[in-house]
């Protein structure tokens, strides 16, 4: 067997000593939220929606109340933002996840085409807001978010949607009541630093693993025979979604801990998910001419 030299046997023993230390000063903070919103939809009509994973508001108020060891008294923690101050501000986000939960839990079949979006170049549109400032210069047909929209509008029709954002994975499902449907995503492991995002703060980036899904909900296209049913409660199609997150997130402490913290699903920041607004009772009226 060959003899190992004693520089290298010395250099393991220093990496295995400073790896000790990086562990002794390492914390770990999981987070984990959930966020229940509703969508809904009408005949003849879609309703667009919006799901982000990893945007950069996100990730900010994820790292913006983390423990420190006090370095007044060596017995107590600290609770700092890591945005700002004197903390190491480089994180490492590992394990980060969306999962998406749609149920029909109301009296008509629901329709969907479902895309995963990722950025081609860092910017601060969603998908949605891509699609309200680009297709005016495309068509005289109203684009707005959270209100429903011409039934034959697509994504991929709009130049500054494809320019901003890489459409996939499309998907076309007819949920009927009762049933559900489940959506993951996963992200690969990266690190966040704001002080280096600090004059480059573009709200999704695809170096920060950023994705959104946008989920067009669509409204059957065929009208019943009765045409006086068209607007009744029940030719409305609702449905329950659940949007829940989690990350873990590893970084500098000044001592080892393992931390959780949840986000109560009454809480909505904007960070998960777009809740659409009802269209009020004109909308309904302009189309028709008949009220709900």
């Amino acid at each position: 067997m060959p003899k190992v030299k004693r520089s290298v046997v010395r250099n393991t023993k220093r990496i295995k000593k400073i790896s000790d230390i990086v562990d002794n000063t390492t914390a770990t903070k999981t987070i984990r939220g959930m966020l229940p919103v509703t969508w809904f939809t009408y005949y003849g009509e879609q309703q667009m929606n919006i799901v982000t994973h990893n945007q950069i508001s996100s990730l900010r108020t994820a790292i913006s109340k983390l423990e420190y060891l006090d370095p007044l008294d060596p017995a107590g923690l600290v609770v700092l933002n890591g945005n700002e101050g004197d903390v190491d501000r480089r994180f490492l986000f590992s394990k980060s996840s969306t999962k998406l939960t749609i149920h029909n839990t109301g009296f008509v079949p629901a329709n969907f085409r479902i895309w995963k979006c990722f950025p081609k170049e860092d910017t601060d549109k969603d998908p949605l807001d891509a699609m309200v400032e680009g297709f005016p210069s495309q068509t005289s047909v109203p684009f707005q978010k959270g209100v429903p929209t011409n039934i034959l509008i697509h994504p991929q029709d709009c130049v500054l949607l494809n320019d901003l954002w890489r459409l996939q994975e499309y998907e076309v499902i007819r949920l009927m009541p009762g049933s559900q449907i489940i959506r993951n995503h996963y992200s690969k492991s990266f690190e966040f630093n704001p002080q280096v995002l600090s004059k480059h703060s573009l709200n999704f980036q695809a170096s920060l693993e950023s994705m959104c899904w946008l989920v067009a909900m669509v409204g059957d296209s065929a009208l019943p025979s009765d045409e006086s049913t068209i607007f009744s409660t029940n030719a409305v199609a609702d449905v329950q979604v659940m949007v829940e997150a989690d990350a873990k997130i590893t970084y500098d402490a000044g001592t080892a801990m393992d931390r959780l913290e949840y986000i109560a699903p009454s809480v909505d920041d904007g960070l998960f998910a777009y809740q659409p607004v009802r269209p009020a009772a004109e909308h309904i009226a302009s189309n028709g001419d008949k009220q709900p």
